[in-house]
C-alpha cells in the first residue's frame, strides 16, 4: 500500500473507532445516569435551540456513516494511484466538491426546518444582524490564538511524531492545488470554497448540529472530543489530524462561549483565509 493509501486507511480506522465509540458512549451515559460532576450546563447560561431527541441522534449516526463513506472513497482512490503522480485538480473538481457540500448543508437545513419544524435562527444560535459587528474583534482574537496553537501543534507532530514514523506532511488535495496550481480560476474557486462555503457548511454540521445533539445525550467533553476528532479526520490528511482536531476543540469552545455558530463560522473563515493567503504568497509550504 502506498503512503497515501496507508494514511487514508488510518483515517478510515479512526472514523471506524468513532462509530464504535458513539453507541458505547451513549449507552454508558444512559446506564450511569447523572454524573457527579456534569458539564452539560457548565455556566448556567441558556443554550440555543430546543433540546435534541432520539431522532437527532439517529441522524447523527447517519451523518457519521456518510462521512466514513467519503473517507473510504478517498482511501480507495489513494490506493488506486499506487505511486503514480496525482492528477491535477481542475476547476470542475472544486466546483463539484462545493456543490456536494452545499447539498449536504441544504439537506440538513431541510431536516431541521421542514421535517422537525425547528427555527433555524434559534437552533443555531444566530444573533441579530446588529450584533454581528461586535463579533469581528472577538473572531480576530480567537483566530490569532487558534492559528498559533494549531500551527504550533502541527510543527511539533511533524517533527517529532510523523517524521520519525516515516509519514511526510500530507496536505489536502485542495491545499496542494492552491499552492501549486497555475490556474487562477482553480485557485480562486478553492479560496471561495475554503473561506465561504466550508466555514458555513462545516460549522452548521459539526458545531450547529452534531455537537449539541450529542451533548444533549452525553456531556460536553464526550461530544466535544468526538466531533473534534471527526472534524480532523474528514479533512483527509493524517498528518493534519491532530492540529485540525485541536481546531475543532477551539471552535467548540467558541460555540459554547458565544452560544451559537456565528463566531465559529467567522473564526473558521479567518483561519482558512490566513492559510490561503500564506499558500498563495508561498509563506507556508505544508500547513495543516
Amino acid at each position: 500500500m502506498t503512503s497515501a493509501g496507508a494514511s487514508h486507511q488510518i483515517l478510515l480506522d479512526v472514523v471506524q473507532c468513532l462509530l464504535w465509540a458513539l453507541p458505547l458512549g451513549l449507552l454508558a451515559h444512559h446506564w450511569f445516569g447523572e454524573r457527579v460532576v456534569s458539564l452539560a450546563g457548565w455556566d448556567g447560561r441558556p443554550r440555543p435551540g430546543a433540546p435534541a431527541d432520539v431522532v437527532d441522534v439517529a441522524v447523527c449516526v447517519l451523518l457519521v456513516f456518510l462521512l466514513r463513506s467519503h473517507l473510504s472513497a478517498g482511501a480507495g482512490a489513494a490506493a488506486a494511484v499506487d505511486g503514480a503522480p496525482a492528477r491535477a485538480l481542475r476547476a470542475s473538481d472544486v466546483a463539484a466538491a462545493g456543490m456536494a457540500s452545499l447539498l449536504l448543508w441544504l439537506l440538513l437545513l431541510v431536516y431541521l426546518r421542514a421535517l422537525r419544524e425547528r427555527g433555524l435562527t434559534a437552533w443555531l444560535g444566530l444573533p441579530e444582524p446588529r450584533r454581528l459587528l461586535p463579533l469581528v474583534p472577538q473572531a480576530l482574537i480567537w483566530t490569532v490564538l487558534g492559528v498559533a496553537a494549531v500551527y504550533g501543534v502541527a510543527w511539533v507532530f511533524d517533527a517529532h511524531v510523523w517524521g520519525p514514523l516515516g509519514f511526510e506532511p500530507e496536505p489536502q488535495d485542495t491545499v496542494r492545488a492552491l499552492a501549486e496550481s497555475p490556474s487562477l480560476l482553480v485557485r480562486g474557486l478553492i479560496v471561495l470554497l475554503a473561506c465561504v462555503v466550508a466555514p458555513v457548511v462545516e460549522e452548521t454540521l459539526f458545531r450547529g448540529f452534531l455537537y449539541p445533539a450529542l451533548r444533549e445525550f452525553t456531556d460536553m467533553p464526550f461530544a466535544a472530543l468526538f466531533t473534534a476528532i471527526l472534524f480532523g479526520a474528514v479533512h483527509g490528511s493524517l498528518t493534519a489530524l491532530v492540529p485540525l482536531s485541536l481546531l475543532g476543540l477551539i471552535l467548540v469552545a467558541a460555540y459554547e462561549w458565544s452560544r451559537g455558530i456565528a463566531l465559529p463560522i467567522a473564526i473558521h473563515a479567518l483561519f482558512n483565509l490566513a492559510t490561503s493567503a500564506s499558500l498563495w504568497t508561498g509563506a507556508a509550504s505544508s500547513p495543516p
